[in-house]
C-alpha cells in the first residue's frame, strides 16, 4: 500500500480509532480492509495476529480457515500450555466455513476438532505433500495446508510442480550468500527452532537474537544441541530480550548486529522475524529483492 495512501486512510479514520480506543493492530487491520475494498482485490489471504478468539481478524468473513500447527507463541495472551493455546487458536473457526489444519499431534487435533464442532463446522486434517529434497522438510505440511485451503475455497490450484518452481518465502531459509553459505531464517519459537534444526544448512556458526516475550532459553538449548557455535546478537528494537543475562546464563558471546553481519564464515541468522528483517536490510536485500 503506497505510503501516501496509507496516511490518507489513517487521517480519514483517526476519529474512529480514537473513539473506539483501537490497538495498533486493529487500526492496521481496518486500514488494510479499507484499501482492499476500495481496490476490489480478487483474493485476500489474511494471517492472524495473536491468532484465535481474541484476534481482530475474526471479525472478517472467510471462504476457508486454517491452522498450520500449534506452537508456543503469545503465551501471555493465549495460554501457558499447548492445550490452552490450541483451544484459543480454534477461535478462528466459523459456522459452516471449512476448517483445515496440518497439526499432527493427536491430542491437540482432538481439541481443535472439538472446538470446530462447537463452532458449527468440521475440521479436516490435511496431509503433507512431498517436496524436492532441497526444500526444508517442514514446508511439506505448509504446502499441503495451502493446497487444501485453496481447494476448500473452490479456487483452482496450479500444478504443484509450478508452485515448487516459483516458491519463495522471504526470511525462511533464505540464502543471502553462497560463498560463504549464509542463511536467514525467522524461526522465533521452540517449535520453529526445532523444525529449523531438523533442516539445518551446512554452517559453522549460528547468530541468534530473540525478543523478550519468547522462550529464549529453550530455543538456545536446542540450537546448542546442533554442535554449532551460537552467538547472541544485539539489534535495534525496544522488544529485545535481556541478551546480557542470556549470555551469562549460557556462556555465549554477545556481539553487535554490525559484527554479526561482517562474518565471513558459513552462518545461520535466526531467532526473530524482526532480526531476520534487520539482517536482510544489512545484507542489502531491500523489499524489491524479496
Amino acid at each position: 500500500i503506497p505510503a501516501d495512501k496509507w496516511e490518507e486512510i489513517y487521517d480519514r479514520w483517526l476519529p474512529l480509532f480514537e473513539e473506539q480506543d483501537f490497538t495498533m493492530f486493529e487500526a492496521d487491520l481496518w486500514m488494510a480492509m479499507v484499501w482492499f475494498a476500495e481496490n476490489r482485490v480478487d483474493l485476500m489471504l489474511m494471517e492472524t495476529g495473536l491468532g484465535g478468539d481474541r484476534d481482530a481478524t475474526t471479525a472478517l468473513d472467510y471462504l476457508a480457515t486454517g491452522i498450520t500447527n500449534i506452537g508456543r507463541d503469545h503465551m501471555q495472551y493465549l495460554g501457558s500450555t499447548l492445550e490452552e493455546i490450541a483451544k484459543a487458536k480454534a477461535g478462528i473457526f466459523k459456522p459452516g466455513i471449512p476448517a483445515l489444519t496440518a497439526e499432527q499431534d493427536p491430542a491437540l487435533f482432538e481439541i481443535l476438532s472439538r472446538e470446530a464442532a462447537q463452532a458449527g463446522t468440521l475440521l479436516t486434517k490435511v496431509p503433507a505433500l512431498s517436496l524436492p529434497k532441497d526444500f526444508p522438510k517442514y514446508q511439506e505440511a505448509n504446502l499441503g495446508l495451502a493446497a487444501g485451503l485453496l481447494t476448500a475455497a473452490n479456487i483452482p490450484v496450479k500444478p504443484l510442480e509450478q508452485a515448487e518452481k516459483n516458491f519463495f518465502w522471504p526470511g525462511r531459509m533464505q540464502v543471502v550468500s553462497q560463498n560463504p553459505l549464509q542463511v536467514v531464517d525467522g524461526a522465533h519459537n521452540p517449535e520453529g527452532i526445532e523444525a529449523l534444526c531438523r533442516s539445518l544448512p551446512g554452517v559453522d556458526r549460528i547468530f541468534f537474537s530473540v525478543l523478550a516475550d519468547k522462550q529464549a532459553p529453550e530455543m538456545i538449548r536446542r540450537l546448542l544441541e546442533t554442535g554449532k557455535a551460537v552467538t547472541l546478537v544485539r539489534f535495534d528494537t525496544r522488544r529485545l530480550a535481556d541478551l546480557e543475562e542470556l549470555s551469562a546464563q549460557f556462556g555465549l558471546d554477545l556481539v553487535s548486529l554490525e559484527e554479526a553481519l561482517s562474518s565471513d564464515k558459513p552462518a545461520l541468522y535466526c531467532g526473530s522475524l524482526k532480526f531476520a528483517a534487520a539482517v536482510l536490510k544489512g545484507k542489502h536485500y531491500d523489499k524489491h529483492e524479496f
